[in-house]
């Protein structure tokens, strides 16, 4: 049986750190299979709002825009088809990383600076396949730590197999209380 401990949290009210949780169920003799720490290399990624698109001069499938994160504004060159100004995305902020390490640095493209690097659901851990950028809703606030707001980060920890799922649910929500 897997459980997301941000469900577990939601689920129960509780505020404990992930390694407490993990503690508290080695002590109790609960054999864990597997913990994967989902999202655990994504760093600096915040929602902005794109303002402007304007096409690359000197590259045909480049577009040069910038985004705001309701303080800063920045630049950001792109091949992203699915952009329209007005629009709410994550954006991953130099020195920030993507879900497979990627670090994302200040560059120039084709003589244009570049600073930072829209994401997609792949980008983010969301889908093994992306079509473009995550587009969000309007209702997102500019500016947030997207990582948070999503929750994208995560431990998932898996029981050993006990039986009565159920029964293991319930014996797993008594020990974290306690």
């Amino acid at each position: 049986m897997k459980i997301s401990l941000n469900e577990l949290r939601k689920t129960m009210k509780i505020d404990l750190p992930n390694g407490q949780i993990k503690y508290k169920l080695f002590l109790a003799g609960i054999k864990l299979k597997s913990v994967v720490e989902k999202g655990k290399k994504l760093k600096d990624i915040i929602t902005v709002e794109v303002t402007k698109i304007e096409k690359h001069a000197d590259a045909d499938k480049l577009v040069v825009t910038q985004c705001s994160d309701g303080e800063n504004t920045y630049q950001v060159v792109t091949a992203a088809t699915n952009l329209e100004e007005g629009v709410i995305v994550p954006l991953c902020l130099p020195g920030g990383k993507l879900i497979d390490g990627t670090k994302i640095k200040e560059t120039t493209i084709r003589g244009m600076d570049s600073y930072g690097m829209y994401c997609s659901k792949e980008e983010l851990g969301l889908a093994e396949k992306a079509d473009g950028i995550l587009i969000l809703d309007k209702k997102v606030s500019l500016g947030v730590n997207y990582i948070e707001y999503a929750k994208l980060q995560d431990m998932i920890i898996e029981l050993e197999d006990q039986g009565n799922e159920a029964e293991s649910m319930q014996k797993v929500m008594a020990i974290i209380k306690a």
